[in-house]
């Protein structure tokens, strides 16, 4: 199946009309409206109902095949982690030159490593070791709880401050580290010879006894499961080809989920003129903002460092106005639209910026998923005859964990793995 550029389109405007709006103002603002948007009311939810992700039991193991994982990003790194622990034989198929996905870092822009990708620990920091799975491992990464307390909106081109939210609004962050740094140190050295780097997946044959991948160079791997990692809009573009095709059940679930545009920059400035948080928006609302999120924050907030590190994330018709902008483009229109805010600014203390489009990352191509209905995503997820799973933050079946985040692809990884390895009668 293929979703080309008119469905996207439709899928959109279904988005947009569907308002998601409550009579309780703070409680919607506080879960929907200030950038973080979907992630930020999953992680509120988790936290509330301190869900996490149970290990694997050795004793209920009933697999002994092989495993394909198509996509090394926080998933299918998940994935890899717990089958190897498990001694179950497992094969990393990524696209890309390197693992990741919608993790990344830079280093060369301020004296602490920027998350250019995922960025925030949307739970209890006790999920990266959960995630690990392993007390004889010193999990020694340092994270500072993220509260910021100078919070504005954006309306009409004027400031308007959020007193309310700075009083309730609190997740983690890491101190030195990065979620980059979290899987690089952790997960990837006891799998990575395991991963097949530089190789797109064009085909998944399922119809035999075994599953057979077949890759863009012509390779082909063999397993008896395969557990597919890619973001949605992957899916959704029909560049892997199923044999048999998706269940009907599984086209129409893709056609309910919209992964919009994404974009973060990172800017340096010689002085901090900016204060903790800034969103387009207005505080006194009490409804979902359709087109997207816009947030500017200070990067460097409780982090170790002498940097003025300003960062701009935004997602949706938000985001749409910037991903097709060239670099230089780009930069002049934020810096334009801080320097209207605060009197020129941000063009008299601009040092240096890094940049990344998903948009236009081939084998991302968006921020992560959106949906009305959550059956959408457990559809998503359902495995399809006993031999094909799905794994990644858009097919996270545990509603109180939610989509969106890190840790909702981790727990999507140890549902499925638990599948494969507990379950044996047909699906």
């Amino acid at each position: 199946m293929k979703m080309n550029m008119k469905m996207n389109m439709k899928m959109h405007t279904v988005f947009k009309e569907k308002k998601r709006s409550t009579s309780n103002k703070v409680f919607c603002k506080l879960l929907l409206k200030v950038g973080l948007g979907i992630p930020l009311l999953t992680s509120m939810l988790a936290g509330c109902l301190n869900k996490s992700i149970s290990p694997v039991n050795s004793s209920d193991v009933k697999f002994d095949g092989k495993v394909l994982i198509i996509g090394a990003g926080a998933a299918g790194l998940t994935a890899g982690h717990i089958l190897k622990q498990q001694n179950i034989p497992f094969q990393i198929i990524e696209a890309s030159p390197g693992f990741g996905g919608r993790i990344k870092k830079n280093e060369q822009l301020a004296d602490f490593p920027i998350d250019v990708g995922a960025e925030w620990i949307h739970t209890d920091p006790k999920i990266l070791n959960e995630i690990l799975n392993d007390p004889k491992v010193n999990m020694d990464l340092e994270v500072v709880p993220y509260s910021p307390q100078s919070i504005y909106g954006i309306v009409d081109n004027k400031l308007a401050q959020d007193t309310e939210f700075a009083k309730t609004y609190s997740e983690y962050k890491f101190k030195r580290d990065t979620w980059f740094d979290f899987f690089e140190r952790f997960i990837v050295p006891g799998i990575e010879q395991n991963i097949t780097y530089n190789t797109p997946v064009t085909g998944i044959d399922y119809s035999g006894e075994k599953v057979l991948v077949k890759t863009i160079n012509g390779q082909s791997f063999s397993g008896d499961k395969v557990i597919v990692t890619v973001p949605v809009s992957i899916l959704q573009e029909g560049s892997i080809n199923f044999n048999p095709a998706l269940p009907p059940e599984k086209n129409d679930a893709l056609e309910q989920l919209y992964m919009p545009d994404a974009l973060k920059v990172f800017i340096k400035f010689s002085e901090k003129f900016y204060p903790d948080m800034l969103y387009a928006g207005d505080p006194e609302a009490g409804e979902y903002d359709e087109n997207g999120d816009k947030l500017f924050y200070d990067a460097a907030f409780n982090k170790d460092s002498n940097d003025n590190i300003l960062g701009f994330f935004t997602t949706g018709d938000y985001a749409s106005d910037y991903v097709h902008l060239t670099e230089e483009e780009m930069l002049n229109k934020i810096l334009a639209e801080l320097d209207a805010l605060y009197d020129g600014k941000a063009s008299q203390l601009y040092e240096s910026h890094v940049f990344h489009n998903w948009s236009m990352e081939p084998f991302i191509q968006g921020s992560y998923a959106h949906y009305l209905d959550y059956s959408v995503v457990e559809e998503m997820a359902r495995p399809i005859n006993n031999k094909v799973y799905f794994a990644g933050e858009g097919y996270n079946t545990d509603m109180y964990t939610g989509t969106s985040t890190v840790h909702a692809a981790a727990k999507s990884a140890y549902t499925a793995v638990e599948d494969i390895l507990t379950i044996t009668e047909s699906k």
